[in-house]
């Protein structure tokens, strides 16, 4: 994931987060804000409760490897909070579970194809 595509500020997030209504699945919490801009930007928030700094990690970038693989809208900051629940489930368990949430809503767009 490129860093123009990567919510990195307190402010952005604490202002998505206050703001915007989140939309739930069975193990996560998204906050969608939608800008105008040419781009789309995620965030991840994950809690200390979910585990040490290298699971933490880890569970980032699994969820950075799933955003890769799509197409995503322009002009929307997604912040993505796992519930602790998700230590439970199977990397393609929690693949099929945010891309369904978010072709609900409409943010991916199709399957990016390698060259």
């Amino acid at each position: 994931m490129k860093k123009e595509n990567i919510i990195q500020k307190n402010e952005d997030f604490a202002f998505i987060i206050e703001n915007m209504k989140p939309i739930y699945s069975k193990n996560f919490r998204y906050h969608i804000y939608k800008k105008e801009t040419n781009n789309y930007r995620f965030g991840f928030s994950i809690s200390k409760k979910y585990g040490n700094a290298v699971e933490r990690n880890l569970l980032k970038r699994r969820l950075k490897n799933i955003i890769k693989m799509y197409n995503i809208e322009k002009g929307l900051d997604i912040i993505i909070m796992p519930k602790t629940s998700v230590r439970e489930i199977t990397f393609n368990e929690m693949k099929s579970e945010i891309v369904d949430t978010l072709q609900s809503k409409n943010i991916i767009i199709g399957e990016k194809h390698e060259k």
